[in-house]
């Protein structure tokens, strides 16, 4: 690893969330309680590294024929598109995230998905700005976490990417990732513009999007994927 900006030092709010957290195996900004949060990116996410890809890993995502893109689409948007979810609130001020869990009983094995959004960089509308998706072959439906309409089905990141997809498509696809650590690979896209923010005039824009994927026996166990834009 390179040491640079660190490309995802701007996500989850960025990663003040995250990097507040230090990315153990839980966040403590706030009581759990019955809320089952989006899950913790490794600890080598806040570290600097350089994004090498020339273009966008995954702009955005589908739930069967709904077409979900960062930055664009709402948390709202999503769950009335879904007709079930709650939208759940963790940690405060700029440190703050929302999310959307639904559990998709109709993949094997299950899997568990959060659609999330930063309380500060998704805006006063939530904008999604993040999918998380990991096996969960012992977790059912909850009260938090319901079921995904089958109709919402399959889910699929960026150009094809899904749960238990080869890890070899994903770099033929791609490239080869920004990091590669044990059984994790992030691919990450960064650039910077001026451009006129609603803020500041003739301001720098930085614009980061990413997708990790965490391998099992040469298949997708789980996959992160993002993006920000900030002035």
């Amino acid at each position: 690893m390179t040491p640079e900006k660190s490309s995802v030092q701007k996500a989850r709010g960025i990663t003040s969330f995250a990097a507040g957290c230090l990315l153990l195996l839980a966040c403590s900004a706030a009581p759990i309680s019955a809320k089952t949060p989006p899950p913790a990116l490794p600890s080598w996410r806040v570290m600097p590294y350089r994004a090498t890809l020339r273009s966008e890993p995954a702009a955005g995502f589908t739930l069967g024929a709904f077409d979900t893109r960062f930055e664009h689409t709402t948390l709202n948007d999503v769950r009335g598109a879904l007709h079930a979810g709650q939208i759940e609130r963790q940690g405060d001020a700029g440190g703050s995230i929302l999310w959307l869990c639904y559990t998709n009983t109709h993949a094997m094995p299950v899997e568990r998905i959060w659609i999330v959004s930063s309380g500060e960089m998704g805006g006063p509308d939530h904008a999604v700005q993040e999918i998380d998706i990991e096996n969960a072959p012992s977790s059912g439906p909850s009260h938090d976490c319901p079921s995904l309409p089958k109709a919402m089905t399959p889910v699929i990141v960026g150009a094809g990417l899904e749960i238990g997809s080869p890890i070899s498509s994903v770099v033929l696809h791609l490239g080869q990732p920004s990091v590669a650590w044990q059984h994790w690979l992030s691919f990450d896209y960064e650039h910077t513009s001026r451009e006129n923010c609603a803020t500041w005039k003739d301001s720098e824009v930085d614009f980061t999007n990413w997708l990790m994927l965490r391998s099992l026996h040469g298949r997708v166990q789980s996959l992160h994927a993002g993006q920000v834009t900030s002035c």
